[in-house]
């Protein structure tokens, strides 16, 4: 049986976190951390070889969730600037924004829920392939926040992981 590439595990992981809502551990699973730094500028040139530039901000201020709660915003993806705003420099929420930005590009979905679903699956594994595998526990836990279902997550499975796919094609050439 061939070995399954880290994605795959990663995608397996966030299927079941989500369906079942038993997340396993926090935090990287593998014993030495990655450059996150490195990682971090490659994916900025990428976005800024895609005409999307890069902004840190101090505030990006607070939002309500589908459930009326609120959040503070770590980052934000803004279609008609083609921007991304981020609140300090993280690699897995740039990876998160960058999957809006691929969805957006791809026509792909509409609804909130849908968006941060497929943000959240395709950022979680870009995150998971090139840094190691972590806990999906807070992609999941964000996405579901903003109203995704099981169902949602069943019918866009494939796209979300055709939205991985094209980030992680394009890092990969980087």
């Amino acid at each position: 049986m061939a070995k399954m590439l880290r994605w795959e595990r990663a995608w397996g992981y966030f299927l079941q976190a989500f369906y079942t809502g038993r997340v396993h551990g926090g935090g990287y699973w593998k014993a030495k951390r990655p450059d996150h730094v490195q990682h971090y500028w490659k994916l900025v040139r990428l976005l800024k070889a895609l005409g999307i530039s890069v902004w840190l901000h101090k505030d990006l201020g607070e939002s309500i969730d589908a459930f009326n709660r609120p959040f503070t915003i770590g980052g934000c993806w803004n279609s008609y600037g083609f921007k991304v705003s981020l609140l300090y420099r993280s690699y897995s929420i740039l990876s998160h924004e960058a999957a809006h930005a691929a969805d957006y590009l791809l026509n792909g979905t509409r609804r909130t829920s849908e968006c941060e679903l497929v943000a959240s699956g395709a950022g979680y594994l870009l995150d998971c392939a090139h840094m190691g595998i972590r806990s999906p526990g807070p992609a999941v836990s964000y996405a579901k926040r903003q109203g995704a279902t099981s169902e949602e997550l069943s019918r866009l499975e494939e796209y979300i992981l055709r939205v991985f796919n094209e980030m992680n094609t394009l890092l990969s050439d980087q």
